[in-house]
């Protein structure tokens, strides 16, 4: 049937995903009963491919004078994450970084800048590697419209826009997340409480877990830092006193990704996808 459409495995795939998050319910009853014709389980019949998901904020506090708040992911299969960490290592030794040393948007100065640009193209190197970021415009407006005890929302709801399209129903994701705050396990719970009710998924296999991780020590979300610095940074306006060395890596992101950074990414992108919400969005899940 699909073939009579002229659509590829792509297409295909992306036409099931669509019927799956549209008809949860049955989607899911379709599964169980070839499950049973087939003799397998419902789990055998998924075969879900399992990622990770490498998230990190900025911006993410209601009075820090910034316009925009934002929130990115790193993505990788799951058996590719041992070998990617190994590659990392093997970069960070090549430009004499200690093992130690930890990349931060922050951090990026013109000493180092030849090293931030090769993290940056090993980015792109990797077939397996994507990059997902949400932006939301004019965030005083957001919180603004909340009273001081409903702020929490504004963070929740972005978080559900970031993983909600960053997630497919067919798979099943692991997401580490930052530690930012002394409140940061209360957060967890109702962010992945959140996306099981829009998932349909009362048991939590496609968000399969959500864990505070330290970014020291995952050199992954290391990588969604930087990343999200350099969306950021390039989404502020011009100052005099900018550094040339982090507007050199916003122009080395920009060529490499084919788009500016001061507006979204093009439909159908799959190696970095940025989307922005306007504060006439409905930002609530």
């Amino acid at each position: 049937m699909y073939a009579a459409y002229g659509l590829n495995e792509a297409d295909i795939k992306e036409v099931e995903n669509w019927y799956a998050r549209r008809y949860p319910k049955l989607a899911e009853a379709q599964r169980r009963n070839l499950a049973a014709k087939q003799g397998k389980t419902e789990e055998e019949i998924l075969n879900r491919p399992v990622y990770h998901l490498y998230c990190d904020e900025s911006c993410h506090l209601p009075a820090d004078g910034e316009p925009n708040m934002l929130l990115g992911l790193v993505s990788s299969p799951a058996e590719c994450v041992r070998t990617l960490h190994l590659d990392l290592k093997t970069l960070w030794s090549s430009h004499g970084m200690p093992e130690s040393f930890e990349v931060k948007w922050t951090k990026v100065s013109p000493a180092k800048l030849d090293f931030y640009l090769a993290v940056l193209d090993w980015f792109f190197a990797q077939p397996d590697l994507s990059f997902r970021c949400v932006v939301l415009s004019d965030k005083a407006a957001a919180y603004q419209r909340l009273p001081d005890e409903s702020q929490d929302q504004v963070y929740y709801s972005l978080y559900y826009e970031l993983l909600r399209h960053a997630t497919e129903p067919e798979s099943s994701y692991r997401a580490f997340l930052d530690i930012k705050d002394t409140r940061g396990r209360e957060k967890l719970r109702a962010l992945h409480e959140i996306l099981k009710v829009d998932a349909n998924d009362p048991m939590g296999e496609r968000v399969a877990q959500l864990q505070h991780v330290r970014s020291h020590e995952i050199r992954l979300l290391q990588l969604a830092d930087l990343l999200l610095g350099i969306v950021a940074h390039a989404r502020r306006p011009r100052s005099p006193t900018d550094s040339k060395a982090k507007r050199e890596l916003i122009h080395a992101f920009e060529d490499k990704a084919g788009f500016m950074l001061s507006g979204d990414s093009l439909p159908g992108t799959d190696k970095v996808r940025v989307l922005t919400i306007h504060d006439n969005h409905e930002v609530t899940p």
